[in-house]
């Protein structure tokens, strides 16, 4: 028996065993498990050695990323939703270990130039230190590469749909709208936008409601691009941006703005992010602040913990969220 017939019959003890509620099709195209229902397609015998050792919601994250494996009949949330999700741990005792560990050593020396891959572990994150370092590892890579799917002014969270027939680039200026109402923006006031981005929402803001707009962002590709548009519009006596931490801001604001932002911070950084916040607005000022939320779990411990989603999240959506360093 080779190494693909003992990495093939692995993955069949694990699904007979965990019975996870989703079919596993090897790249054989044999396909192991219920007949609806998700599919889980394995396109590299080499990578079973790596479901065995860490089999997590990361792990599948990961190599769903790197096409190592693909998603069938559904979408990669549609495991997460699996109502037997909870119950894999406690099926995990039921494994045949010691059949799996007689197949195990074949596999993990047969597989091809692993070295030559990306690391799929998630021990070595992608970005460490600074959240500057963060932000613009994620943010500096290309303007370009964020236009094939931002709208024409490139508004980067969600949008505001007033219509179904409404397109992307309506969504966005809805919203930026919307937040200016929330703010009560008046002629003349002053305006923090934190985390602003390419600069629509104060370009926006100084054009249709005559602030005086100061933005801080930590990226330099998306500052230039804000400073260009900003000249482009002829607005460059109203509005200012720095490549700056919020944390390092001096003076007071009328208003202040918060889009999309929060999320790159990391928990252990809240506080002392809204004491900024607190200290920067006026007396009887607005602060608007948009962010992605999730439920309580009960209490702040389990709330707090880290697992496998949010692994992901801070490691290809909000590069520096889980840091533990002030922004």
């Amino acid at each position: 028996m080779d190494a693909a017939d003992r990495a093939a019959r692995i993955v069949r003890k694990v699904v007979e065993t965990l019975k996870p509620g989703f079919a596993v099709r090897l790249w054989t195209g044999e396909r192991i498990g219920p007949a609806g229902g998700p599919v889980l397609a394995i396109n590299d015998q080499d990578i079973v050695w790596q479901l065995v050792r860490r089999p997590t919601f990361s792990t599948l994250v990961e190599m769903w990323i790197s096409k190592t494996v693909d998603i069938e009949e559904g979408t990669l949330f549609d495991f997460y939703a699996l109502p037997s999700q909870g119950k894999l741990k406690t099926k995990f005792k039921s494994l045949p270990k010691l059949a799996i560990l007689r197949d195990l050593p074949m596999v993990l020396f047969s597989r091809k130039q692993m070295t030559a891959r990306s690391d799929l572990s998630g021990r070595k994150p992608f970005v460490s230190g600074s959240n500057k370092e963060a932000i613009q590892h994620h943010y500096d890579i290309s303007n370009d590469f964020y236009r094939l799917f931002l709208d024409e002014r490139m508004v980067y969270s969600c949008g505001y749909f007033h219509d179904f027939a409404n397109g992307i680039d309506q969504a966005q200026v809805d919203k930026l709208d919307h937040i200016c109402r929330k703010l009560r923006l008046k002629p003349g006031e002053k305006l923090l936008d934190i985390g602003c981005g390419w600069g629509a929402m104060l370009i926006h803001a100084a054009k249709n409601y005559g602030v005086f707009g100061h933005g801080v962002s930590l990226s330099q590709a998306q500052t230039d691009l804000a400073r260009e548009r900003i000249r482009a519009e002829g607005l460059e006596d109203r509005i200012t941006i720095e490549i700056k931490s919020y944390a390092e801001l001096s003076g007071t604001f009328d208003k202040i703005s918060s889009i999309g932002m929060f999320e790159h911070l990391g928990l252990a950084n809240h506080d002392a992010y809204f004491s900024a916040v607190n200290r920067l607005l006026k007396p009887g000022g607005i602060y608007l602040h948009h962010a992605i939320t999730r439920r309580s779990k009960g209490d702040l411990r389990k709330t707090l913990r880290k697992g496998p989603e949010y692994k992901a999240l801070i490691k290809y959506i909000f590069p520096g969220g889980g840091s533990t360093r002030s922004a």
